[in-house]
């Protein structure tokens, strides 16, 4: 989870939003342990793992990169952080903010 805090304080500024869902985990128990790693990113609660089950490919850590149009860029298990930066930075120098990624991201949900 750090290199995803990474990501987000890294490219916040330039349109990015990092959010994560923990699996079978109440609220409380997923806001401490935020609290406890320093995590400032966007967290969900996925307690039913019907997100996981729409989305998975095959294992833990699973990663998604949707672009700004909603379309999804990247998917899978693990997480080969170069080869993420390099779609992220790709993604926000190829497409103009024009509203809200958060706002996108929550459609998708």
């Amino acid at each position: 989870m750090v290199h995803l805090e990474n990501f987000w304080q890294t490219y916040q500024d330039e349109g990015l939003v990092v959010l994560a869902l923990a699996q079978g985990q109440t609220g409380p128990v997923v806001a401490s342990w935020a609290e406890s790693k320093g995590i400032t990113y966007h967290l969900g609660l996925d307690s039913d793992y019907e997100v996981f089950r729409r989305f998975q490919e095959g294992g833990f850590p699973f990663n998604a990169l949707i672009g700004r149009d909603g379309r999804l860029v990247f998917s899978g298990p693990g997480l080969d952080v170069n080869a993420m930066d390099a779609l992220i930075q790709s993604e926000l120098d190829e497409t103009p903010v024009e509203e809200s990624s958060w706002s996108r991201v929550k459609a998708l949900f």
